[in-house]
């Protein structure tokens, strides 16, 4: 894993250095996109997202998995499970935890894919993360680095992301209010 990790990097270095700047990252996989619309995730999946524990008011989460996504989405594969949220109608964020777990084809991929190395983070012992970002797209594939197997690979919609927080920011200061 070390030599995968010191290649994006220098990789990473080479492109800063030389003035590289990504293409605009996708913002889909599959049939479905950032900023898709819960009554178009319903219309395509049939499933309509619903409140979960950790949303906000605003918040709706659905679970797409094993033939039911690979209906959809037959690539994904029964194996694979996804996790959608949407915040205000929207979807902002959705994880993809790949039946394919091999870190070195999946970063490799993902590189060709954004024309871009990403940016590597491996500071916790527990979990390493690779990322790809542009101004409204987050990218991040998330693996062990004990063993190199892919956990998940999240996309996140940044702008929504922001406004999700800032709302969560005012919910948390108006509760802290006595």
């Amino acid at each position: 894993m070390r030599v995968i990790v010191l290649l994006l990097t220098l990789a990473a270095g080479i492109c800063q250095a030389g003035g590289f700047v990504p293409a605009q990252l996708s913002r889909a996989y599959g049939p479905f996109h950032l900023g898709m619309s819960e009554a178009d995730f319903s219309r395509l999946t049939g499933i309509k997202p619903g409140p979960c524990a950790i949303c906000l008011p605003d918040e709706r989460l659905a679970i797409v998995e094993g033939a039911d996504l690979a209906r959809i989405h037959p690539q994904a594969g029964e194996e694979s499970v996804m996790d959608f949220f949407f915040y205000r109608g929207r979807l902002y964020q959705f994880t993809v935890a790949p039946r394919e777990g091999d870190l070195k084809t999946l970063a490799r991929r993902l590189s060709d894919r954004f024309q871009a190395p990403p940016e590597v983070d491996d500071t916790s012992p527990d979990l390493g993360q690779l990322r790809w970002q542009d101004e409204h797209t987050r990218v991040t594939l998330n693996y062990d680095p004990q063993d190199d197997r892919v956990i998940a690979i999240k996309y996140d919609d940044l702008p929504t992301l922001e406004a999700r927080q800032a709302a969560l920011d005012a919910q948390i200061q108006v509760a802290g209010t006595p």
